[in-house]
């Protein structure tokens, strides 16, 4: 019995996980995907934007992974849009490439970043 529920469990939990694309997917327009992966993140915030995160778990990892990343004061993933709101120190410099590693090492697709990168950040140098 114990092992028949630990099986369900487990595959409830797998189910969740298969994340699909959000039917609110940010318009092309709001987000940028052209930056240099050193490129610095001006200001004390961005949003993030993932396809797919639908996931509680997987935004829980997502939440993590970012707030170990040295500058990040804070993450939170809002799940009906797949969008991460970081928030930043604006002391120590975090860079697009960082936050864009963390979103595909956890298996979803970067859609872009909003604020969008500028010709500044893009060339790597604060605005």
């Amino acid at each position: 019995m114990i092992r028949m529920v630990l099986l369900l469990f487990v595959g409830v939990l797998l189910t969740a996980c298969q994340s699909s694309p959000s039917a609110e997917t940010p318009p092309a327009s709001s987000a940028s995907t052209n930056f240099a992966d050193d490129a610095v993140v001006p200001g004390n915030s961005v949003r993030v934007m993932a396809a797919g995160l639908s996931c509680p778990l997987c935004a829980h990892n997502i939440d993590a992974s970012m707030k170990r990343v040295p500058g990040v004061t804070n993450a939170r993933v809002d799940l009906s849009s797949g969008a991460v709101a970081v928030t930043l120190d604006g002391l120590t410099p975090v860079t697009y490439g960082q936050l864009a590693k963390i979103v595909r090492d956890n298996g979803f697709t970067l859609l872009g970043f909003d604020p969008a990168p500028t010709a500044t950040s893009v060339e790597g140098g604060r605005p």
